[in-house]
């Protein structure tokens, strides 16, 4: 039994940490209860039903908190877990009309939506959560959540420049499979939101010097709040993590069209979109 009182969760925690095998025994088809590769799912089960419900209270930041360490521990232990959090909260994805945190009747909403909270421990723990649901895998998280929920949990990890913190062969064929609405909807989708790509009609109806005096507008709004001081211009750095960089010495390696490259132009800062945004066809 899950207990919802305020000293039954930890518990919970601390022992099913230590003792996985014990709170998801194997069972065999004659089994009445939810299984899932022949392991009893009753507490999954019931450790999702409250992460539901504390998902969509504003007051209890506490006992969100508790049910996503809860969640996190218990897909921790075994393989069987993980794959049946991750049916339940992140089911293989059809066509995409609404950005992920929008349809509200699911529970992979409500938890994506924990992402942004207020409180950054909870945020912290929810991105967590689901970067390992996935895998560790950054486009695969991309394609559930949206670069832009996604984009601190990169930075922490030092995976700005795209990649995977597991190797292929960590990815299981049947781990990454989508479903024929979503292949044919995927040129489509916005992955910086995960939801349907949205048309500039605006954009649309301008003439090239139109668009060309807007860009110069951009570029000096941009120069004029990084001059004061309220921006300052970032890159990705080895480490995969954004950096703080000279903008000048930027400017002085962007490359003239027409003009050979510098034998001496030295490495680019820049983020590698292609990781993030192939666009092609999901295998």
């Amino acid at each position: 039994v899950v207990s919802t009182q305020s000293t039954g969760l930890p518990i919970m925690i601390n022992v099913s940490a230590q003792f996985p095998e014990q709170f998801l025994p194997q069972v065999d088809a004659s089994f009445k209860g939810t299984q899932f590769l022949e392991r009893d799912m009753s507490i999954p089960k019931g450790l999702l039903k409250q992460l539901e419900q504390e998902a969509g209270n504003k007051s209890g930041n506490k006992m969100i908190m508790m049910s996503i360490l809860a969640v996190m521990n218990r897909l921790t232990c075994v393989r069987a877990c993980r794959k049946y959090f991750r049916k339940q909260i992140l089911p293989p994805l059809g066509k995409v009309t609404k950005r992920p945190e929008e349809e509200t009747h699911l529970l992979k909403s409500k938890v994506i939506k924990l992402m942004t909270h207020s409180d950054n421990s909870i945020a912290v723990l929810t991105s967590e959560l689901l970067f390992n649901l996935c895998k560790q895998n950054v486009n695969r998280m991309i394609k559930y959540t949206g670069y832009g929920n996604s984009a601190g949990l990169f930075n922490r990890h030092g995976l700005m420049g795209g990649g995977s913190k597991r190797t292929l062969e960590d990815l299981s064929p049947d781990e990454d499979s989508d479903t024929e609405e979503y292949i044919t909807s995927f040129n489509d989708v916005d992955l910086v939101t995960a939801g349907p790509a949205r048309e500039n009609k605006e954009l649309k109806n301008m003439s090239d010097a139109e668009k060309e005096a807007e860009a110069n507008k951009l570029i000096n709004l941009i120069d004029d709040m990084h001059r004061k001081g309220v921006i300052k211009p970032g890159g990705v750095g080895e480490d995969g993590r954004v950096r703080e960089m000279d903008l000048a010495e930027q400017i002085a390696k962007v490359q003239i069209p027409g003009e050979e490259e510098s034998e001496e132009s030295g490495d680019d800062v820049t983020l590698d979109t292609n990781h993030f945004f192939p666009r092609k066809k999901p295998t």
